[in-house]
């Protein structure tokens, strides 16, 4: 009779903890979603500065035609130290490929997701300095994460090709090459391909039309 209890009582433990797990489950699901929310809070988020003109310019849309070959996604959160660095070696690599290809043109939007640093001040003074076709600031009124600063400057993105790039500076400019000669082998540039490079430079090639997978 002992062990039967004791069996019992193990059994209605167990199927506790299950049903208070299965719950768990059911609430995370509920207040959960599966995708940062990109729901615009603030009007300013919708433009960018024009120092040129001195006013606000609305940003274009992803869906629009593509004006230039590449746009470059920044998400910075609290990088008034590293994101300079970052910009003085990114700007002089697409402008020295820009006077080898005149066929390539760029941007880069830095989006400040929602710092309280300088960070939005240290891109504006780049897009001052090489002008707002070149490199606009899309600054955030809260925190989106990483993920969620990365999708919002794509979404407002004119290139053909899209590279996001951290504002550490922990990934070379100069390896956009080996990137891009990697895209091209391995689809022909018909399809669409994800690509990355780490700091150890592994570049890997993800073919989502054809499942293909190369590490190299």
């Amino acid at each position: 009779m002992g062990m039967e209890t004791s069996l019992l009582i193990l059994i209605a433990f167990v199927s506790a903890i299950i049903f208070i797990l299965f719950g768990l489950l059911i609430v995370v699901y509920i207040i959960t979603k599966p995708y940062p929310n990109l729901e615009v809070t603030a009007d300013s988020e919708l433009y960018f500065y024009n120092a040129k003109t001195d006013s606000q310019e609305r940003f274009p849309s992803i869906k629009d035609k593509p004006t230039v070959t590449l746009s470059v996604i920044v998400p910075a959160y609290r990088e008034e130290k590293r994101l300079g660095k970052m910009l003085d070696e990114a700007l002089p690599y697409l402008d020295g490929r820009r006077a080898r290809d005149p066929t390539f043109s760029f941007e880069v939007i830095v989006v400040d997701d929602g710092s309280d640093d300088a960070t939005d001040r240290v891109a504006l003074y780049y897009s001052r300095r090489v002008g707002p076709d070149r490199l606009r600031l899309l600054k955030l009124a809260r925190n989106l994460g990483k993920g969620g600063a990365v999708r919002r400057g794509m979404l407002a993105a004119r290139g053909q090709r899209l590279l996001f790039a951290d504002a550490d500076g922990a990934t070379r400019f100069s390896d956009l090459d080996r990137l891009e000669r990697e895209l091209q082998s391995c689809t022909g540039g018909e399809q669409n391909t994800v690509a990355m490079v780490t700091p150890v430079i592994i570049v890997k090639i993800i073919d989502y039309n054809v499942g293909g997978l190369a590490i190299l």
